[in-house]
């Protein structure tokens, strides 16, 4: 019989990203900050958290331009927020996926498959 104190744990299917999607990602952001915002990372950085009015910082987001470190869920609601990068929030996800979605349970590991698709294994 169902306990109705315990809640029901729901299925995670965490998001697979790839090395690639995290600098291609970086590569958009950062040519959106010079060329259109025209921007340093400090001014960007301040504007993000103006906008969203959380602190976000400065290596973050050089962190994410170089692709040494992926943008996690809420990194990119700030960005869509801020309205920053001009992209909606699955496409950061399609970028940052490399166009591969692999959607498994919490335990699950995925691979890429020849057609460079992510599976669960």
């Amino acid at each position: 019989m169902y306990n109705t104190l315990e809640k029901p744990q729901p299925s995670v299917r965490p998001l697979q990203t790839t090395d690639k999607g995290k600098k291609d990602l970086g590569e958009k952001l950062r040519v959106f900050r010079e060329e259109k915002m025209k921007m340093s990372l400090r001014t960007a950085a301040d504007y993000i958290s103006e906008k969203t009015g959380y602190p976000f910082s400065f290596t973050t987001l050089g962190g994410i331009e170089r692709g040494a470190c992926k943008a996690d869920a809420d990194t990119l609601l700030l960005f869509v927020q801020s309205e920053w990068g001009g992209m909606s929030l699955s496409e950061m996800y399609s970028v940052l996926t490399d166009r591969r979605l692999a959607m498994c349970e919490k335990s699950a590991s995925y691979k890429v498959n020849k057609n460079k698709e992510a599976i669960a294994v």
